[in-house]
């Protein structure tokens, strides 16, 4: 039975506590889209040094590599996998010089850009992975292989700014 002081428990509280009254929702206007502003694009060192220096140092030492295919062909005949083993050495060897003045001077700067990471990727899948069998070489071949995966990245890059910045390039 319960006392007399105590409230059934099926009654309300003795104290209901107030209840708290929320002002009307008012309007709130739309947030305006967010823009992030793009680089200036105003001449200046940090343009310079961020499109000239930046692809001369990339594309000149494949102009030297390609160069290099020329005057040491005979030397590097045993490298290459596949029969014709000297006219692939002066084709990839024009195919990196002519890489190279194409990103340099800008001129079909994204299809030189294009061609060169193609050439990589061709480097990684036809001599680099082929050559993890031989142990002995293994970890020569590694480093290469990411070398020549890092450069292909860096020129899928160069392609992509050909691409989209009006500054650079003279051509599509």
């Amino acid at each position: 039975m319960p006392k007399s002081d105590e409230p059934p428990l099926d009654s309300p509280p003795v104290h209901p506590t107030p209840e708290i009254q929320q002002p009307p929702e008012a309007e709130v206007p739309p947030l305006p889209p967010v823009t992030f502003p793009s680089a200036p694009r105003e001449p200046g060192y940090m343009h310079a040094l961020g499109t000239t220096v930046a692809r001369v140092l990339f594309a000149l030492p494949f102009a030297l590599f390609g160069m290099m295919n020329f005057f040491n062909a005979r030397a590097m005949v045993p490298l290459v996998p596949v029969p014709g083993g000297v006219f692939w050495i002066y084709f990839t060897g024009a195919a990196m010089v002519a890489a190279s003045i194409g990103i340099m001077t800008t001129i079909y700067g994204k299809w030189a850009a294009l061609g060169l990471a193609v050439l990589l990727l061709l480097y990684v899948f036809t001599i680099h992975i082929p050559g993890l069998r031989h142990a002995a070489q293994a970890p020569v071949v590694m480093i290469n292989l990411l070398k020549d995966l890092a450069l292909a990245g860096g020129a899928l890059t160069w392609a992509g700014i050909f691409a989209r910045d009006p500054l650079l390039g003279r051509r599509r």
